[in-house]
């Protein structure tokens, strides 16, 4: 490691004892040591990002979201809202197969779901601060990226809404079920009233 420079670097070398490669003839030999430019650039991101924790601040927000996360909101007009929205998600999940958010079963409403975990995630008093550090610390990871010509993706929007998305959908069929529960003993009262009266 060097620090006593500009522009702070390492060097690493990689050798063989003995000769581990066999040529076309059969005969054994030392690789040639050379390593493809995309491959040290792919490791040059993998140890920076581990050494200096630019990623730290997304973790953070990430985890007090999670732990903050309320798919039953408190103010009765967003709460309202929010109920519709869950309700309307409840009736198009497919009636059959898994229901966690990665499976194939969900492809079809995976953007129903997003919208509603946004909603949440935005309206939310609880969480929306922590919304907008979190959006804020992934562009300034993406913009540590862009100095450096880090090409590789980072999936940590897609993991919160993935986590999210589970607890949207799991509240979402709570809430349908026991709205359909509802609806069944409503129609018993009415039904019985009618009986009474007959």
């Amino acid at each position: 490691l060097h620090e006593n420079t500009e522009n702070k670097h390492i060097h690493i070398s990689f050798f063989e004892k003995e000769p581990l490669y066999f040529d076309n003839g059969g005969k054994l030999k030392y690789h040639s040591g050379t390593i493809s430019k995309d491959l040290l650039i792919a490791t040059k991101f993998t140890f920076e990002k581990a050494l200096t924790k630019p990623t730290a601040q997304i973790l953070k927000a990430r985890k007090d979201m999670l732990y903050s996360y309320n798919a039953l909101m408190s103010r009765t007009d967003m709460a309202r809202k929010l109920k519709r929205l869950l309700l309307n998600l409840y009736t198009i999940l497919p009636k059959d197969g898994r229901h966690s958010y990665d499976s194939e079963n969900m492809l079809r409403v995976k953007k129903d779901v997003d919208g509603v975990t946004e909603f949440i995630l935005t309206k939310n008093t609880q969480t929306r601060d922590t919304y907008w550090e979190f959006e804020n610390a992934l562009k300034k990871f993406e913009e540590w990226k862009d100095e450096r010509n880090y090409k590789e993706g980072s999936n940590y929007k897609k993991d919160l809404f993935r986590r999210l998305g589970n607890i949207t959908i799991n509240t979402a069929i709570e809430l349908g079920k026991l709205h359909d529960e509802l609806e069944k003993l409503d129609i018993k009262t009415v039904q019985y009233k009618a009986y009474k009266k007959a």
